[in-house]
């Protein structure tokens, strides 16, 4: 799964940088601020990203995250290719593939047991020991949804991410990352073409 998606992210990076030629109408510097809206990492998790757009999107981007009810953590850093898509002036789509590494853990207590305690009126958890499930994910595709006009966007973007699980439950893992946050973006109307 690892080397067939690997492959694809090549095959796709080619087909969009031969598309489009590299040709700038306008070059821009891309810089975003985002946070995680769901769980598990919705409590204190983010991702900052930078990109250079030229129609092709190419951007850098670190994250990560944690949340403090049962300290499930993140963090990663990846690099992402995508298309510029512009419907109107209002709306930005940028769809593309992520690849990179994304380390996530999962903290959880065995061999415990709960109990019910009236006087409180709420179950305890008693006796056992933590455990820690290890998972790694290399990438995946994304989209990008930008609203707004100028500088400034609001923007939306969803990731799903491919890997294994590496603790006890060893398998294949998809997470999904879905983020809200701000973006600017300086535009540069100098017109260069990378294929002279």
């Amino acid at each position: 799964m690892k080397r067939f998606y690997f492959i694809f992210f090549i095959l796709l990076s080619i087909k969009i940088i031969a598309a489009e030629g590299l040709i700038s109408h306008n070059k821009q510097l891309y810089l975003s601020a985002k946070y995680h809206i769901i769980p598990p990492y919705s409590t204190l998790g983010g991702n900052v990203e930078v990109a250079y757009v030229n129609r092709v999107f190419m951007g850098l981007d670190f994250g990560g995250g944690i949340n403090y009810k049962d300290w499930d953590s993140e963090m990663g850093w990846g690099f992402s290719l995508g298309k510029q898509i512009k419907p109107n002036d209002w709306l930005q789509v940028i769809p593309g593939g992520s690849i990179g590494c994304w380390i996530l853990f999962d903290f959880y207590s065995s061999g415990g047991f709960y109990y019910y305690n009236e006087e409180h009126d709420k179950y305890y958890y008693e006796g056992g020991h933590g455990e820690i499930d290890i998972s790694v994910v290399f990438g995946g595709p994304f989209i990008k949804l930008l609203f707004g006009k100028n500088k400034f966007f609001a923007e939306f973007s969803q990731r799903f991410l491919f890997g294994s699980n590496m603790g006890e439950n060893k398998g294949s893992l998809v997470a999904y990352q879905a983020m809200l946050g701000f973006t600017y973006i300086h535009t540069s109307s100098k017109k260069v073409n990378y294929l002279q």
